[in-house]
Protein backbone atom coordinates (compact mmCIF):
# COMPACT_ATOMS: atom_id res chain seq x y z
CA UNK A 1 0.00 0.00 0.00
CA UNK A 2 1.43 3.39 -1.07
CA UNK A 3 0.51 6.62 0.72
CA UNK A 4 1.50 10.12 -0.51
CA UNK A 5 2.85 12.54 2.10
CA UNK A 6 3.81 15.82 0.50
CA UNK A 7 6.35 15.00 -2.23
CA UNK A 8 7.33 11.67 -0.64
CA UNK A 9 5.76 8.31 -1.12
CA UNK A 10 5.65 6.10 1.97
CA UNK A 11 5.19 2.37 1.65
CA UNK A 12 3.43 0.58 4.48
CA UNK A 13 3.69 -3.19 4.45
CA UNK A 14 1.07 -5.29 6.25
CA UNK A 15 2.51 -8.15 8.29
CA UNK A 16 2.42 -11.48 6.49
CA UNK A 17 1.09 -14.49 8.41
CA UNK A 18 3.68 -17.25 8.37
CA UNK A 19 3.00 -20.84 9.44
CA UNK A 20 5.18 -21.47 12.45
CA UNK A 21 7.58 -24.30 11.75
CA UNK A 22 7.53 -25.53 15.34
CA UNK A 23 3.75 -25.90 15.39
CA UNK A 24 3.71 -27.77 12.09
CA UNK A 25 6.51 -30.16 13.07
CA UNK A 26 5.02 -30.91 16.50
CA UNK A 27 1.71 -31.67 14.82
CA UNK A 28 3.61 -34.23 12.75
CA UNK A 29 4.80 -35.84 16.01
CA UNK A 30 1.22 -35.99 17.31
CA UNK A 31 0.02 -37.49 14.03
CA UNK A 32 2.73 -40.16 14.04
CA UNK A 33 1.85 -41.05 17.63
CA UNK A 34 -1.84 -41.32 16.79
CA UNK A 35 -1.11 -43.63 13.86
CA UNK A 36 1.19 -45.79 16.01
CA UNK A 37 -1.48 -46.11 18.70
CA UNK A 38 -4.44 -47.05 16.50
CA UNK A 39 -3.09 -48.60 13.28
CA UNK A 40 -3.17 -52.19 14.59
CA UNK A 41 -6.76 -51.82 15.79
CA UNK A 42 -7.73 -50.45 12.37
CA UNK A 43 -6.07 -53.49 10.74
CA UNK A 44 -8.46 -55.73 12.66
CA UNK A 45 -11.40 -54.15 10.84
CA UNK A 46 -10.06 -52.88 7.50
CA UNK A 47 -6.57 -53.86 6.33
CA UNK A 48 -6.86 -51.86 3.11
CA UNK A 49 -7.41 -48.50 4.79
CA UNK A 50 -4.82 -49.38 7.45
CA UNK A 51 -2.22 -50.11 4.73
CA UNK A 52 -2.79 -46.68 3.17
CA UNK A 53 -2.62 -44.83 6.50
CA UNK A 54 0.47 -46.86 7.48
CA UNK A 55 2.62 -45.10 4.87
CA UNK A 56 1.60 -41.58 5.98
CA UNK A 57 4.43 -41.34 8.58
CA UNK A 58 6.96 -42.04 5.80
CA UNK A 59 5.91 -38.93 3.89
CA UNK A 60 5.59 -36.85 7.06
CA UNK A 61 9.14 -37.81 8.05
CA UNK A 62 10.51 -36.83 4.64
CA UNK A 63 8.73 -33.47 4.88
CA UNK A 64 9.99 -32.88 8.43
CA UNK A 65 13.60 -33.74 7.54
CA UNK A 66 13.51 -31.33 4.58
CA UNK A 67 12.13 -28.61 6.85
CA UNK A 68 14.74 -29.31 9.52
CA UNK A 69 17.60 -29.15 7.01
CA UNK A 70 16.51 -25.64 6.12
CA UNK A 71 16.28 -24.56 9.72
CA UNK A 72 19.32 -22.77 11.20
CA UNK A 73 19.07 -24.25 14.68
CA UNK A 74 19.06 -27.82 13.35
CA UNK A 75 22.14 -29.89 14.30
CA UNK A 76 22.72 -27.59 17.30
CA UNK A 77 22.69 -30.55 19.66
CA UNK A 78 24.76 -32.77 17.35
CA UNK A 79 27.74 -30.44 17.74
CA UNK A 80 27.46 -30.44 21.51
CA UNK A 81 26.28 -33.92 22.43
CA UNK A 82 27.97 -37.33 22.49
CA UNK A 83 24.57 -39.01 22.35
CA UNK A 84 23.68 -37.21 19.12
CA UNK A 85 27.07 -38.12 17.61
CA UNK A 86 26.39 -41.81 18.41
CA UNK A 87 22.91 -41.45 16.89
CA UNK A 88 24.37 -40.01 13.67
CA UNK A 89 26.97 -42.81 13.54
CA UNK A 90 24.25 -45.42 14.05
CA UNK A 91 21.99 -44.03 11.31
CA UNK A 92 25.00 -43.67 8.97
CA UNK A 93 26.02 -47.29 9.60
CA UNK A 94 22.45 -48.53 9.08
CA UNK A 95 22.32 -46.64 5.78
CA UNK A 96 25.66 -48.11 4.69
CA UNK A 97 24.50 -51.68 5.43
CA UNK A 98 21.66 -51.17 2.97
CA UNK A 99 24.29 -51.89 0.28
CA UNK A 100 25.11 -55.30 1.78
CA UNK A 101 23.91 -58.11 -0.53
CA UNK A 102 21.49 -59.84 1.86
CA UNK A 103 17.83 -58.89 1.93
CA UNK A 104 15.27 -57.71 -0.61
CA UNK A 105 14.51 -54.10 -1.51
CA UNK A 106 11.16 -54.37 0.26
CA UNK A 107 12.83 -55.88 3.34
CA UNK A 108 15.38 -53.06 3.44
CA UNK A 109 12.63 -50.46 3.13
CA UNK A 110 10.50 -52.06 5.88
CA UNK A 111 13.44 -52.14 8.29
CA UNK A 112 14.79 -48.67 7.44
CA UNK A 113 11.48 -46.79 7.52
CA UNK A 114 10.92 -47.05 11.27
CA UNK A 115 14.52 -46.13 12.06
CA UNK A 116 14.19 -43.10 9.79
CA UNK A 117 10.81 -42.14 11.30
CA UNK A 118 12.07 -42.63 14.85
CA UNK A 119 15.12 -40.43 14.45
CA UNK A 120 13.21 -37.77 12.51
CA UNK A 121 10.80 -37.56 15.47
CA UNK A 122 13.82 -37.41 17.78
CA UNK A 123 15.23 -34.45 15.79
CA UNK A 124 11.90 -32.62 15.82
CA UNK A 125 11.51 -32.99 19.57
CA UNK A 126 15.17 -32.12 20.20
CA UNK A 127 14.68 -28.80 18.42
CA UNK A 128 11.06 -27.88 19.13
CA UNK A 129 9.67 -29.68 22.19
CA UNK A 130 8.70 -27.06 24.79
CA UNK A 131 6.98 -27.21 28.19
CA UNK A 132 3.70 -26.27 26.54
CA UNK A 133 3.95 -29.07 23.97
CA UNK A 134 5.04 -31.54 26.66
CA UNK A 135 1.92 -30.80 28.74
CA UNK A 136 -0.29 -31.18 25.68
CA UNK A 137 1.37 -34.49 24.82
CA UNK A 138 0.93 -35.88 28.36
CA UNK A 139 -2.76 -34.96 28.46
CA UNK A 140 -3.20 -36.44 25.00
CA UNK A 141 -1.69 -39.76 26.17
CA UNK A 142 -3.85 -39.85 29.31
CA UNK A 143 -7.02 -39.58 27.20
CA UNK A 144 -5.73 -42.33 24.91
CA UNK A 145 -5.02 -44.54 27.93
CA UNK A 146 -8.64 -44.30 29.08
CA UNK A 147 -9.77 -45.45 25.62
CA UNK A 148 -7.15 -48.22 25.79
CA UNK A 149 -8.51 -49.54 29.11
CA UNK A 150 -12.12 -49.51 27.89
CA UNK A 151 -11.24 -51.40 24.70
CA UNK A 152 -9.01 -53.91 26.48
CA UNK A 153 -11.75 -54.65 29.04
CA UNK A 154 -14.31 -55.10 26.26
CA UNK A 155 -11.99 -57.46 24.37
CA UNK A 156 -11.31 -59.48 27.52
CA UNK A 157 -14.83 -59.73 28.97
CA UNK A 158 -17.10 -59.57 25.91
CA UNK A 159 -14.98 -60.81 23.00
CA UNK A 160 -13.07 -63.42 25.07
CA UNK A 161 -9.84 -62.66 23.22
CA UNK A 162 -6.76 -64.66 24.31
CA UNK A 163 -4.55 -62.95 26.89
CA UNK A 164 -1.63 -62.43 24.49
CA UNK A 165 -3.96 -60.56 22.15
CA UNK A 166 -6.04 -58.52 24.60
CA UNK A 167 -4.22 -55.35 23.61
CA UNK A 168 -6.89 -52.65 23.56
CA UNK A 169 -5.98 -49.94 21.06
CA UNK A 170 -3.20 -52.20 19.73
CA UNK A 171 -5.70 -54.67 18.32
CA UNK A 172 -6.81 -58.20 19.10
CA UNK A 173 -5.66 -60.31 16.13
CA UNK A 174 -1.89 -60.06 16.03
CA UNK A 175 0.62 -60.38 18.88
CA UNK A 176 1.21 -56.76 19.95
CA UNK A 177 2.27 -57.16 23.57
CA UNK A 178 5.50 -55.22 22.96
CA UNK A 179 3.69 -52.08 21.78
CA UNK A 180 1.19 -52.42 24.63
CA UNK A 181 3.99 -52.91 27.16
CA UNK A 182 6.04 -49.93 25.94
CA UNK A 183 2.98 -47.67 25.98
CA UNK A 184 2.01 -48.68 29.53
CA UNK A 185 5.62 -48.42 30.73
CA UNK A 186 6.01 -44.86 29.45
CA UNK A 187 2.66 -43.84 30.96
CA UNK A 188 3.67 -45.39 34.30
CA UNK A 189 7.03 -43.59 34.37
CA UNK A 190 5.27 -40.26 33.76
CA UNK A 191 2.83 -41.21 36.52
CA UNK A 192 5.52 -42.08 39.08
CA UNK A 193 7.50 -38.94 38.32
CA UNK A 194 4.38 -36.72 38.42
CA UNK A 195 3.31 -38.23 41.74
CA UNK A 196 6.66 -37.45 43.38
CA UNK A 197 7.07 -33.99 41.91
CA UNK A 198 3.62 -32.40 41.74
CA UNK A 199 1.01 -32.48 44.54
CA UNK A 200 -1.75 -31.32 42.17
CA UNK A 201 -1.29 -34.31 39.85
CA UNK A 202 -1.37 -37.10 42.46
CA UNK A 203 -4.82 -38.43 41.57
CA UNK A 204 -4.07 -38.34 37.86
CA UNK A 205 -0.65 -39.96 38.39
CA UNK A 206 -2.16 -42.74 40.55
CA UNK A 207 -4.74 -43.46 37.86
CA UNK A 208 -2.01 -43.63 35.18
CA UNK A 209 -0.02 -46.23 37.15
CA UNK A 210 -3.01 -48.39 38.14
CA UNK A 211 -4.52 -48.36 34.64
CA UNK A 212 -1.17 -49.48 33.21
CA UNK A 213 -0.92 -52.32 35.74
CA UNK A 214 -4.45 -53.43 34.88
CA UNK A 215 -3.89 -53.29 31.10
CA UNK A 216 -0.71 -55.37 31.33
CA UNK A 217 -2.34 -57.87 33.70
CA UNK A 218 -5.20 -58.78 31.36
CA UNK A 219 -2.71 -58.92 28.44
CA UNK A 220 -0.36 -61.10 30.56
CA UNK A 221 2.68 -58.85 30.03
CA UNK A 222 4.81 -60.00 32.97
CA UNK A 223 8.00 -58.15 31.95
CA UNK A 224 6.16 -54.85 32.40
CA UNK A 225 6.11 -55.24 36.19
CA UNK A 226 9.84 -55.91 36.39
CA UNK A 227 10.58 -52.85 34.24
CA UNK A 228 8.11 -50.77 36.26
CA UNK A 229 9.95 -51.61 39.49
CA UNK A 230 13.34 -50.80 37.91
CA UNK A 231 12.05 -47.50 36.54
CA UNK A 232 10.37 -46.49 39.79
CA UNK A 233 13.56 -47.31 41.71
CA UNK A 234 15.63 -45.11 39.36
CA UNK A 235 13.19 -42.21 39.70
CA UNK A 236 13.22 -42.49 43.50
CA UNK A 237 17.02 -42.80 43.54
CA UNK A 238 17.59 -39.64 41.51
CA UNK A 239 14.92 -37.51 43.18
CA UNK A 240 15.78 -35.01 45.91
CA UNK A 241 15.98 -36.54 49.39
CA UNK A 242 13.94 -34.74 52.01
CA UNK A 243 11.03 -35.57 54.35
CA UNK A 244 8.41 -34.47 51.86
CA UNK A 245 9.88 -36.62 49.11
CA UNK A 246 10.16 -39.59 51.49
CA UNK A 247 6.42 -39.38 52.19
CA UNK A 248 5.72 -39.33 48.48
CA UNK A 249 8.02 -42.29 47.92
CA UNK A 250 6.10 -44.27 50.53
CA UNK A 251 2.86 -43.31 48.79
CA UNK A 252 4.25 -44.53 45.44
CA UNK A 253 5.29 -47.78 47.14
CA UNK A 254 1.73 -48.27 48.42
CA UNK A 255 0.30 -47.62 44.96
CA UNK A 256 2.82 -50.08 43.53
CA UNK A 257 1.76 -52.74 46.03
CA UNK A 258 -1.92 -52.18 45.23
CA UNK A 259 -1.15 -52.36 41.50
CA UNK A 260 0.90 -55.52 42.05
CA UNK A 261 -1.91 -57.19 44.00
CA UNK A 262 -4.40 -56.20 41.29
CA UNK A 263 -2.14 -57.71 38.62
CA UNK A 264 -1.53 -60.86 40.68
CA UNK A 265 -5.26 -61.48 41.18
CA UNK A 266 -5.97 -61.03 37.47
CA UNK A 267 -3.04 -63.22 36.38
CA UNK A 268 -4.04 -65.87 38.91
CA UNK A 269 -7.44 -66.07 37.24
CA UNK A 270 -6.36 -66.02 33.59
CA UNK A 271 -2.82 -67.48 33.51
CA UNK A 272 -1.97 -69.25 36.80
CA UNK A 273 0.61 -71.57 35.22
CA UNK A 274 2.86 -68.62 34.31
CA UNK A 275 2.97 -67.09 37.79
CA UNK A 276 5.38 -69.71 39.08
CA UNK A 277 8.19 -68.02 37.12
CA UNK A 278 8.14 -65.16 39.65
CA UNK A 279 8.29 -67.32 42.78
CA UNK A 280 12.08 -67.94 42.72
CA UNK A 281 15.20 -67.45 40.62
CA UNK A 282 15.41 -71.19 39.90
CA UNK A 283 11.85 -71.25 38.58
CA UNK A 284 12.49 -68.17 36.45
CA UNK A 285 15.55 -69.89 34.95
CA UNK A 286 13.43 -73.00 34.29
CA UNK A 287 10.73 -70.89 32.63
CA UNK A 288 13.28 -69.06 30.51
CA UNK A 289 14.88 -72.38 29.51
CA UNK A 290 11.47 -73.64 28.39
CA UNK A 291 10.91 -70.47 26.34
CA UNK A 292 14.41 -70.87 24.86
CA UNK A 293 13.68 -74.43 23.74
CA UNK A 294 10.36 -73.35 22.27
CA UNK A 295 12.19 -70.62 20.30
CA UNK A 296 14.69 -73.08 18.86
CA UNK A 297 17.47 -72.18 21.29
CA UNK A 298 17.10 -68.42 20.88
CA UNK A 299 15.60 -67.17 24.15
CA UNK A 300 15.98 -63.76 25.77
CA UNK A 301 19.16 -64.71 27.61
CA UNK A 302 20.78 -66.68 24.77
CA UNK A 303 19.82 -64.84 21.57
CA UNK A 304 23.11 -62.98 21.04
CA UNK A 305 25.18 -66.10 21.64
CA UNK A 306 22.93 -68.13 19.33
CA UNK A 307 23.26 -65.56 16.52
CA UNK A 308 27.03 -65.36 16.95
CA UNK A 309 27.39 -69.18 16.77
CA UNK A 310 24.78 -69.98 14.13
CA UNK A 311 24.53 -66.88 11.91
CA UNK A 312 28.11 -65.61 12.04
CA UNK A 313 29.63 -69.07 12.60
CA UNK A 314 31.96 -67.63 15.23
CA UNK A 315 33.50 -65.17 12.75
CA UNK A 316 34.24 -61.94 14.65
CA UNK A 317 34.58 -59.79 11.50
CA UNK A 318 31.14 -60.84 10.29
CA UNK A 319 29.69 -60.26 13.76
CA UNK A 320 31.26 -56.80 13.77
CA UNK A 321 29.69 -55.75 10.47
CA UNK A 322 26.36 -57.60 10.54
CA UNK A 323 24.39 -59.16 7.72
CA UNK A 324 22.97 -55.86 6.55
CA UNK A 325 19.74 -53.89 6.48
CA UNK A 326 16.81 -56.06 5.38
CA UNK A 327 18.41 -59.43 6.11
CA UNK A 328 15.66 -61.86 7.14
CA UNK A 329 15.42 -61.84 10.95
CA UNK A 330 11.91 -63.29 11.18
CA UNK A 331 13.03 -66.15 13.43
CA UNK A 332 14.33 -63.68 16.04
CA UNK A 333 11.72 -62.73 18.63
CA UNK A 334 13.45 -59.81 20.36
CA UNK A 335 14.81 -56.49 19.13
CA UNK A 336 18.35 -56.73 20.50
CA UNK A 337 18.91 -59.94 18.50
CA UNK A 338 17.51 -58.34 15.35
CA UNK A 339 19.82 -55.33 15.68
CA UNK A 340 22.84 -57.63 16.19
CA UNK A 341 21.85 -59.74 13.17
CA UNK A 342 21.21 -56.78 10.85
CA UNK A 343 23.86 -54.28 11.92
CA UNK A 344 26.43 -56.30 13.85
CA UNK A 345 28.36 -55.08 16.86
CA UNK A 346 29.02 -51.71 15.18
CA UNK A 347 25.31 -50.96 14.98
CA UNK A 348 24.37 -52.51 18.32
CA UNK A 349 27.12 -50.78 20.31
CA UNK A 350 26.59 -47.38 18.68
CA UNK A 351 22.86 -47.51 19.46
CA UNK A 352 23.43 -48.62 23.06
CA UNK A 353 26.02 -45.85 23.50
CA UNK A 354 23.47 -43.36 22.17
CA UNK A 355 21.06 -44.43 24.93
CA UNK A 356 23.71 -44.48 27.66
CA UNK A 357 25.21 -41.08 26.75
CA UNK A 358 21.73 -39.57 26.52
CA UNK A 359 20.91 -40.88 30.00
CA UNK A 360 24.18 -39.50 31.39
CA UNK A 361 23.46 -36.07 29.89
CA UNK A 362 20.14 -35.99 31.77
CA UNK A 363 21.52 -36.85 35.24
CA UNK A 364 22.46 -33.25 36.24
CA UNK A 365 18.96 -32.08 35.30
CA UNK A 366 16.91 -34.89 36.86
CA UNK A 367 16.21 -33.20 40.20
CA UNK A 368 15.09 -29.98 38.52
CA UNK A 369 12.96 -31.29 35.68
CA UNK A 370 10.28 -33.92 35.14
CA UNK A 371 11.13 -34.07 31.44
CA UNK A 372 14.79 -34.84 32.14
CA UNK A 373 13.84 -37.58 34.62
CA UNK A 374 11.43 -39.26 32.18
CA UNK A 375 14.05 -39.04 29.43
CA UNK A 376 16.75 -40.47 31.72
CA UNK A 377 14.64 -43.40 32.86
CA UNK A 378 13.32 -44.28 29.39
CA UNK A 379 16.82 -44.19 27.88
CA UNK A 380 17.95 -46.78 30.43
CA UNK A 381 14.74 -48.86 30.25
CA UNK A 382 14.93 -49.02 26.45
CA UNK A 383 17.89 -51.41 26.78
CA UNK A 384 15.99 -54.13 28.72
CA UNK A 385 12.95 -53.44 26.50
CA UNK A 386 15.10 -54.53 23.55
CA UNK A 387 16.00 -57.73 25.41
CA UNK A 388 12.52 -58.80 26.57
CA UNK A 389 10.31 -57.37 23.80
CA UNK A 390 10.32 -56.85 20.07
CA UNK A 391 10.39 -53.10 20.58
CA UNK A 392 12.47 -49.99 19.85
CA UNK A 393 13.60 -49.88 16.20
CA UNK A 394 10.28 -50.99 14.78
CA UNK A 395 6.82 -49.44 14.89
CA UNK A 396 7.28 -48.49 18.57
CA UNK A 397 9.97 -45.99 17.46
CA UNK A 398 7.15 -43.68 16.34
CA UNK A 399 6.23 -43.30 20.01
CA UNK A 400 9.29 -44.19 22.08
CA UNK A 401 11.69 -41.71 20.45
CA UNK A 402 9.60 -38.80 21.72
CA UNK A 403 10.63 -39.76 25.26
CA UNK A 404 14.27 -40.25 24.31
CA UNK A 405 14.29 -36.58 23.29
CA UNK A 406 11.93 -34.95 25.79
CA UNK A 407 14.78 -34.07 28.16
CA UNK A 408 15.60 -31.18 25.83
CA UNK A 409 12.72 -29.27 27.45
CA UNK A 410 14.76 -29.00 30.65
CA UNK A 411 17.79 -27.86 28.62
CA UNK A 412 15.75 -25.03 27.09
CA UNK A 413 14.44 -24.10 30.56
CA UNK A 414 17.98 -23.93 31.95
CA UNK A 415 19.07 -21.78 29.01
CA UNK A 416 16.19 -19.36 29.60
CA UNK A 417 17.06 -19.10 33.31
CA UNK A 418 20.69 -18.27 32.47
Amino acid sequence: MVAMTGNKAEISVKPITIIKIDKLLMQIVFTDTLIFLFIELLKCYNKGIASVINIVPDFLSLISVCMLMGYKRYMYNVRRSWSAICAVLFVAWVTLTAFFPEGSIIGKYQRYRYIFIGFSIYCICTNFMTSEWWEKYKNFLLKIQVIHIILATYQFITMHVGVDRTNGIFGFIEYNNAANGVFCLVISMIGVESFLRNDKERIKATAMILMSCYACAIAEIKAFYVLLLIGAFLIVLFNSKDIRTTKRILSVAIIGIVGGILAFVILLKIMPENLYAFSSVDKWVAYESYETKRAGGMGRATQLQWIYNNVYQGDMLSALLGKGLGADVSIVAYEIGKVFWNFGLVGLISFLLFLIFKACEMIPLCKKSQEAMVCFVMCLLTIPCMVVWNATLNRTAMFLFVFLAVGVVSTFKEGQEK
